[in-house]
């Protein structure tokens, strides 16, 4: 971005009546449209990012006892529903056994 003087009074920029130009590049106008679109994508998809990272850690997190799972003669997919049944049932019960009345 360039400030020129068109006024044609020389170096008087800050004269009253002087009139400046602004010149922006098209490269800057561009980079500025994708910045604007990638925070509106960021913004619209908030959820979908929220979803696809807590999949993530419970991927990674799940993982390694999936892996021990299989290497003691369980196949991966049938480890997976053990370790997913499992932490159903847990969830389960501490959700039972905090909403009991006292």
């Amino acid at each position: 971005m360039a400030a020129r003087d068109v006024s044609g009074q020389g170096s008087d920029a800050g004269a009253p009546g002087a009139r400046v130009e602004i010149v922006v590049s098209g490269a800057t106008v561009l980079k500025a449209a994708l910045i604007a679109l990638g925070v509106y994508i960021v913004i619209v998809a908030n959820e979908v990012f929220l979803t696809i990272g807590m999949a993530f850690v419970f991927a990674l997190g799940l993982d390694p006892l999936v892996t021990q799972l299989s290497r003691r003669g369980i196949g991966r997919g049938k480890a997976v529903l053990l370790v997913f049944f499992s932490l159903f049932v847990i969830v389960s019960m501490l959700v039972i056994w905090a909403a009991t009345p006292v």
